[in-house]
């Protein structure tokens, strides 16, 4: 290898690095829970305030489970007291935690395109 082509790698081993998980949901491991023959609860413990309901970890799950394709029954984050609602919260030493649940339904469902910008 030559030192032209170090140089143009450099960059992007840097920013593939710098993608990496971060530490709270790196080994934090799915929980599943079978409900009926095709019908599963999925959760996760995050300690983050709850953005959004679409995790990696859990589709990857569920992806696992049905192969041919699955629907969300319910998808929530749950917990006994209030959820955080800023990053500020957690930084500020609060407890950020809850769980991320999905019910999950078996089925011949194709899978939703890939979008750069998401739904529009």
């Amino acid at each position: 290898m030559n030192l032209k082509t170090l140089l143009l790698l450099a960059p992007a081993l840097a920013v593939m690095a710098g993608c990496s998980q971060t530490p709270t949901t790196l080994g934090t491991p799915v929980s599943v829970q079978t409900l009926a023959e095709d019908e599963f609860l999925l959760s996760i413990t995050r300690n983050e305030p709850p953005m959004k309901f679409e995790n990696r970890r859990l589709r990857a799950q569920a992806e696992q489970l049905c192969p041919t394709g699955y629907s969300y029954v319910l998808r929530q984050a749950h917990r006994n007291g209030e959820l955080a609602v800023h990053h500020a919260q957690c930084s500020a030493g609060g407890d950020c935690s809850h769980q991320l649940k999905w019910h999950i339904r078996c089925g011949h469902v194709p899978r939703e395109p890939f979008r750069f910008f998401g739904r529009t």
